[in-house]
């Protein structure tokens, strides 16, 4: 193990040597943890003087089950240091505390809701946010479960996979959108093409599972990676869902610019 290489290079007692070794081996092994490269963009994210950035982070933690406390704790000092804040800054601050689903910051939001030297607004907020901390802590639970990782590209498609297949629409559209966005890595483009294969035949008429896919479409398309071919024409020209059709024939387009779909769904 390259930690064993670097101790040895290092005069510790043998004691000394066993505690690191064991301290690393836990940070390793909490599923709780997210990539280092992840908590700074996080934490650059919330400190952003543009609001659409912080909004977009806020975003992320909704359907990611995010609870690194490495994310949540300069969070709180915020809070903490100015406490007459904004109400557009303090409503994503709470709010991103809530997603977080970790029950150190259900602690401080209850604290705060009775804390006086709080602005009004600010207590009002966190009493409204406080109840959804049960849910997000069941998502937080669930997304991090198994979720080890080497790196942060390997870590964000293990949580399009899962986000993927929640039985909350509304959370497969904020992650498929996610993917398209931020996603653009052949582990999480194989993500895109495993849940369309499975799910583009659908007769079901949910607008957030249908955007979803048309995300996933879009994911691919724009790859230009052949691999993903296939099952854009498939989705083009079977899927019973007009909509999902013409976003899988602009995707395929992307591969090749003549392609029409076969489908009858939308000639009707």
């Amino acid at each position: 193990m390259l930690i064993i290489a670097l101790l040895k290079n290092i005069k510790l007692t043998p004691i000394a040597m066993l505690l690191l070794m064991l301290s690393a081996n836990l940070y390793a092994a909490d599923s709780n943890l997210i990539p280092d490269a992840d908590v700074e963009k996080f934490r650059q994210d919330f400190s952003n003087a543009e609001i659409d950035v912080r909004e977009e982070a806020l975003v992320k933690l909704q359907w990611a089950g995010i609870s690194d406390e490495r994310v949540f704790d300069p969070i709180v000092e915020k809070l903490q240091a100015n406490k007459k804040m904004a109400k557009k800054y303090a409503r994503i601050y709470l709010a991103a505390l809530v997603y977080s689903g970790n029950p150190k910051y259900h602690a401080f939001v209850d604290n705060l809701i009775n804390d006086k030297t709080y602005k009004e607004d600010i207590r009002n907020l966190a009493a409204k946010y406080k109840p959804q901390f049960e849910q997000y802590q069941s998502i937080s639970t669930v997304m991090n479960e198994n979720n080890s990782a080497t790196n942060s590209e390997e870590f964000w498609a293990k949580r399009y996979e899962k986000g993927l297949r929640v039985a909350d629409n509304v959370r497969v559209r904020w992650a498929a959108r996610d993917l398209y966005l931020f996603g653009l890595n052949e582990t999480s483009y194989e993500v895109a093409r495993k849940f369309l294969a499975e799910t583009y035949n659908t007769t079901s008429d949910d607008s957030y599972l249908i955007d979803a896919m048309s995300f996933l479409c879009k994911a691919l398309g724009v790859s230009r990676n052949l691999k993903s071919k296939d099952v854009l024409v498939e989705v083009a020209n079977n899927t019973p869902n007009k909509k999902l059709a013409k976003y899988a024939e602009r995707s395929v387009q992307y591969f090749d610019q003549t392609f029409k779909s076969s489908n009858r769904v939308l000639k009707e």
